[in-house]
């Protein structure tokens, strides 16, 4: 089956894998293991539950 391509590209512009980069603190390569969808769906940041009321409120609009 052929790769799907977003925007009719011949490949996608995007990695196929994200990597942290080689050059991370023991430290802040631990911090980046615990950052995960559901730690941040978990602490709800103002931010998230802002943008979730406003499309929430563009769905019932639609």
């Amino acid at each position: 089956m052929p790769e799907v391509v977003p925007l009719g590209l011949a490949r996608s512009p995007y990695p196929d894998r994200s990597e942290p980069r080689l050059d991370l603190s023991e430290h802040d390569a631990k911090a980046l293991q615990k950052r995960t969808l559901t730690n941040l769906y978990n602490q709800r940041p103002a931010w998230l539950a802002q943008a979730h009321a406003q499309l929430d409120a563009a769905v019932a609009a639609a």
